[in-house]
């Protein structure tokens, strides 16, 4: 198994507003060079709003996740994927293999499930991404991990006025970035020095450019890893993402594929394993890992701003 780190570091600064045409995206590899994607275009996702609790009411937490999936779906793009989002007050199972695709909030503990202290997630961290994949790129898990430790969440559009900005992160921003993660996309830029891996390419073949110097094109999208208190700029899909959901997740695959799209059922309360998209553990091939962080709030680190 490979375990890839895609960034956790940002430089900071505004989304550019002018709409650009979409140029281009980048998908996560595996260790074959296959493109992750998901084989059946709904996918099922069981969210844990308990835990957040200590900062906003569960059905504003499921309004947020359900509007980031929505974000990615047929009805707002031209597209067969289908994301669902179904709540349970159930205890969260953690991130890990277990054919169900999770939204968990940690707020005690920011750690990955086999961490030993020190924890091993980045604190400035907003959220992370673990995806499962075979070697054919069909993947077969994902969790998202909110970071409710180190972060203050809101639906900043219920805020007061004199509220926003001030330090809380929106949460359908972010959900709507890691919905892009749980479907298969990478970030678009390169994060200089932030990871190991080589300079991924875009669907175009070309070599993704840094982060800080990225076109508007980049900077616009969803996907693009850049966020201040306050943002809400990443719930609404740009160009670049658009093109990416309506050609690995094509209109035409709804006939080909006819996804089962009821809401899904939580794994301890199921009598079979599938109803989440992803349930695949007894197939023996080879897995991919990819852990996914997100973005960090501009004003914890500093960075120089992104251009104007």
């Amino acid at each position: 198994m490979r375990r890839a780190v895609a960034g956790a570091l940002l430089a900071a600064g505004a989304i550019m507003a002018a709409a650009v045409p979409a140029r281009a995206y980048v998908r996560y590899m595996t260790s074959e060079n296959m493109p992750f994607y998901w084989a059946n275009p709904c996918v099922g996702v069981i969210a844990y709003p308990a835990g957040l609790a200590g900062m906003m009411p569960a059905d504003q937490v499921m309004n947020a996740a359900s509007a980031a999936g929505d974000a990615w779906s047929a009805g707002q793009n031209d597209t067969a994927l289908v994301i669902q989002v179904a709540s349970t007050t159930g205890p969260s199972p953690g991130a890990k293999y277990d054919g169900q695709n999770s939204l968990i909030f940690d707020e005690t503990s920011w750690c990955s499930a086999n961490d030993t202290s020190p924890c091993d997630y980045d604190p400035a961290a907003l959220a992370i991404t673990t995806v499962l994949a075979r070697g054919s790129g069909a993947i077969v898990d994902a969790d998202i991990e909110v970071n409710a430790k180190n972060f203050t969440w809101a639906d900043v559009d219920l805020l007061p006025s004199s509220g926003h900005g001030m330090d809380v992160q929106d949460l359908q921003n972010a959900l709507t970035h890691e919905m892009g993660h749980l479907i298969g996309l990478d970030h678009p830029c390169y994060l200089a020095g932030a990871t190991t891996q080589a300079r991924a390419t875009d669907n175009l073949g070309n070599p993704v450019p840094e982060c800080a110097d990225a076109p508007p094109a980049v900077m616009e999208s969803t996907m693009y890893p850049s966020a201040v208190p306050g943002d809400t700029s990443k719930r609404t899909l740009a160009a670049d993402d658009q093109l990416a959901v309506t050609q690995i997740y094509p209109s035409s695959l709804a006939t080909s594929i006819p996804p089962m799209c009821a809401k899904p059922t939580p794994l301890a309360n199921r009598d079979s394993g599938c109803a989440v998209a992803g349930d695949d553990r007894g197939a023996g091939a080879a897995l991919t890992f990819v852990v996914a962080a997100m973005m960090v709030a501009a004003r914890r680190r500093g960075q120089r701003a992104a251009p104007a």
